[in-house]
C-alpha cells in the first residue's frame, strides 16, 4: 500500500482497507469466515504462522469469502460539513469581555496515533505503547481448543510475520468524529473611571485585562487535538498533503495573559 504518508493522503477520501469488526475468538470461526488471500488469491493458512485466533476479522464487504482489493472502501471524509466561527464583545459599567469560539461540525479524523501505537508488535521497535496496548489478545490452548483468556479485547495477538495484516491494514476503527467547539480566545478587562484617576494631568486612562488562548476544547475525539489540519512534516510537499489524518502532532497550549495598559 506504500508509505504510511502516502496511504494517508488518500485515506479518508479515497481507498481505505476493509472495516474490521472484532478478534478471531476461535479456528471454527476463522474456517466459517472470510480471510485474507495469498499472491495466488487461495486463502491464507489457518494456523499460528498464518490467520489465527487473537487476529482481527475483517468485514467481506463483497461477499465472495475472500478479504482481498475487492474489500476495499472509504472509511471517512475530512472535510466538514460546516465551520462555525462566533466573537463578540460584551460591556457593563467599565467591564469588557471579548469571546472567540471556533468550531467545526462533520468531518472525520484517522487517529493514526492511536493504529500505530495500540499495536503490540511495534513494542519490537521500541516505541511508547498506549497502556491499553497490555491488553493484547492473550492466545491459549493448541489446534482447535485455540482460544483467547481475554475474550473482551480488541487489540489483536502480537505475531511476526503479521499475515493476517493486523499492524497493516486501515480499518474504520480509528476513523472518529473531528466535531469541536473551541474556546479559542477569551479577555476579560475593566478600565478604572476617570473619577478615580483624580484631577491630575499626567495619567489619562487604566486599563486592566486577562485573558486566555486555547482555554478548552468540546469534543468527542480521543487524540489530543481534533484541530489537525493537513500534514506539514518531513517530505510533505504542496501536492502531497495529508488530510484529516492524525499523525500526533503537538496540541494547542494555553497561554495566559495579564496586561496592564496606561495612556499618558
Amino acid at each position: 500500500m506504500g508509505s504510511d504518508q502516502n496511504f494517508a493522503k488518500s485515506l479518508l477520501t479515497h481507498a481505505a482497507a476493509a472495516s474490521a469488526s472484532t478478534l478471531f475468538q476461535s479456528v471454527d470461526q476463522i474456517n466459517n469466515s472470510a480471510i485474507p488471500t495469498k499472491v495466488n488469491g487461495d486463502r491464507q493458512d489457518v494456523a499460528p504462522g498464518g490467520v489465527w485466533v487473537g487476529d482481527i476479522k475483517y468485514k467481506d464487504l463483497n461477499g465472495d469469502n475472500k478479504i482481498d482489493e475487492k474489500d476495499i472502501t472509504n472509511i471517512g471524509n475530512p472535510w466538514p460539513k460546516a465551520t462555525f466561527g462566533f466573537t463578540n464583545t460584551f460591556t457593563y459599567m467599565g467591564f469588557d469581555l471579548n469571546i472567540l469560539l471556533t468550531a467545526s461540525y462533520g468531518n472525520d479524523i484517522y487517529n493514526f496515533l492511536r493504529f500505530s501505537n495500540t499495536n503490540p508488535n511495534n513494542i519490537n521497535l521500541g516505541r511508547n505503547l498506549m497502556a491499553e496496548t497490555f491488553n493484547y489478545a492473550r492466545v491459549e490452548g493448541s489446534g482447535s481448543e485455540t482460544h483467547l483468556t481475554n475474550p473482551g479485547t480488541d487489540i489483536p495477538r502480537i505475531v511476526t510475520p503479521d499475515v493476517n495484516g493486523n499492524g497493516l491494514r486501515f480499518t474504520d476503527k480509528f476513523v472518529e468524529d473531528g466535531s469541536y467547539i473551541r474556546i479559542k480566545n477569551i479577555t476579560l478587562g475593566y478600565s478604572i473611571p476617570k473619577t478615580l484617576i483624580g484631577k491630575q494631568n499626567v495619567i489619562q486612562g487604566v486599563r486592566l485585562a486577562v485573558g486566555v488562548q486555547n482555554l478548552y476544547t468540546f469534543t468527542k475525539y480521543k487524540g489530543y487535538d481534533p484541530e489537525v489540519g493537513a500534514y506539514v512534516g518531513r517530505d510533505s510537499q504542496s501536492t502531497n498533503q495529508s488530510i484529516g489524518v492524525d499523525f500526533g502532532r503537538y496540541p494547542m497550549t494555553p497561554v495566559y495573559t495579564f496586561n496592564l495598559a496606561v495612556d499618558f
